[in-house]
């Protein structure tokens, strides 16, 4: 039994085969996973900072004014890192948009 279905094309895939990558920050190119990937990293470690700096600004209380802020200046990082988030996946749309149309005019 057979089956005629074309196989999926790819187009997270680059023109030279490999994986599709953006350069981020204008200098560092990422996969869309690779990219996902930093962004998990840095939520986690923005959370434990919050969540871990308590203690240690207790035992020192010069950081007290400090930690007083912290938590307003992790949130309004989180919401730039946010935007960034969705410009920079819409940036790998656009490309994986712009190579299938390639693909397409060239088939």
């Amino acid at each position: 039994m057979s089956h005629d279905v074309e196989p999926p094309t790819d187009s997270s895939r680059s023109d030279s085969g490999g994986p599709l990558k953006i350069k981020v920050y204008g200098f560092l190119p990422l996969t869309r996973s690779g990219y996902l990937i930093v962004q998990v990293v840095l939520y986690v470690a923005m959370v434990l900072l919050m969540l871990g700096l308590k203690p240690l600004v207790m035992t020192f209380q010069v950081f007290e004014l400090v930690y007083d802020h912290l938590a307003a200046f992790l949130v309004v990082v989180a919401l730039l890192e946010l935007g960034e988030t969705y410009f920079v996946l819409r940036k790998f749309k656009a490309k994986r948009q712009q190579m299938a149309s390639r693909n397409d005019s060239s088939a």
